[in-house]
């Protein structure tokens, strides 16, 4: 009996152990989560090291999340805080309010290779003042002041909230993750839509119609891929980057369509439709996702045979 009741609780132990680390885990995500909830009266802490010798006149910051190290001067980022970002200087805010970075100006953003990080550069300050100061809004609720003292146009000594940081023109500041930026999306696929009418308007990817293209002999070449066509009038198959002849009910017509391309970083991509007739177009299409004060905006570009059709759809109307 005692042998039989040993044997229950070893294997009742085997099930508490990892009932234990179950809630043990739940207990750390929970914590995980709430230390993005810096409260109202507590100072938001500013790592700093620095390095690189640069032009007196310039003053440069690599800006990275505390918990993975992330570059958050990307725009191709969702923690991207250039928008966020404005510094006073001698009485003028300077700000990089665009769609893309800037590489000029008194405030610009631009790629430095030691860090493997874009840095925001402060380009314009004079050593012949002698003392320098400037003031960085994040953006979230919180500023720095970065104090300048020049003993010569090489060296000068920088203070970073009082901090004296030495004769450094490259600072790396971590900063915490602004938590309304830390949120989870879903992206809708796109595909570039094809409509071929004759003079009159009539659908030629209709077998129906007179004249009809042969769609049997349409291929798609991308990335020394040859794509044939799979109609998918009959049947949902799955969305895999592929060729495909449809009936779009919002045309009341069939199409072509060819993706599906997730919105990433598709710049100057293009590929060639042969229509199997002795004619083929060639199609060159951006698709990205740039990121401003925490939300996704997705940019589009579309060309025909070089020539520029749209920077909102991606349908191709074509006449033959």
């Amino acid at each position: 009996m005692n042998d039989k009741l040993a044997e229950m609780m070893k294997h009742l132990k085997l099930l508490i152990i990892p009932l234990l680390f179950i809630f043990a885990s739940c207990d750390n995500d929970n914590k995980y989560e709430e230390k993005y909830d810096i409260p109202e009266d507590e100072e938001i802490k500013t790592e700093i090291s620095g390095s690189e010798n640069r032009s007196g006149y310039e003053l440069a910051f690599t800006v990275a999340n505390k918990e993975w190290d992330s570059d958050m001067l990307n725009i191709y980022s969702m923690y991207n805080i250039i928008p966020d970002i404005s510094v006073t200087y001698n009485g003028k805010t300077y700000t990089i309010d665009e769609d893309t970075t800037s590489t000029s100006g008194f405030l610009k953003v631009t790629y430095n290779q030691e860090t493997d990080k874009n840095i925001l550069v402060i380009d314009g300050l004079n050593p012949e003042t002698k003392n320098e100061e400037l003031s960085i809004d994040w953006g979230d609720g919180t500023k720095d002041v970065v104090k300048i003292q020049y003993a010569n146009k090489a060296e000068k000594k920088v203070y970073y909230n009082d901090k004296d940081c030495g004769n450094i023109s490259l600072l790396n500041i971590k900063r915490p993750i602004n938590p309304l930026y830390d949120r989870i999306w879903d992206f809708i696929n796109y595909s570039i839509v094809f409509l071929v009418q004759d003079k009159d308007g009539n659908d030629l990817l209709n077998s129906g119609t007179k004249n009809h293209i042969d769609t049997d002999k349409i291929v798609a070449l991308y990335k020394d891929w040859r794509y044939n066509l799979v109609d998918q009038t009959k049947a949902l198959l799955p969305r895999d980057l592929g060729l495909r002849l449809e009936y779009v009910d919002a045309y009341n017509s069939y199409a072509i369509t060819f993706g599906e391309f997730a919105p990433f970083k598709y710049k100057q991509e293009s590929f060639t439709i042969d229509w199997g007739d002795g004619t083929s177009d060639e199609i060159t299409f951006d698709l990205y996702m740039i990121w401003k004060k925490g939300d996704p905006i997705v940019k589009k570009a579309l060309h025909l045979n070089d020539e520029f059709l749209s920077d909102k759809s991606f349908l191709i109307t074509l006449t033959k």
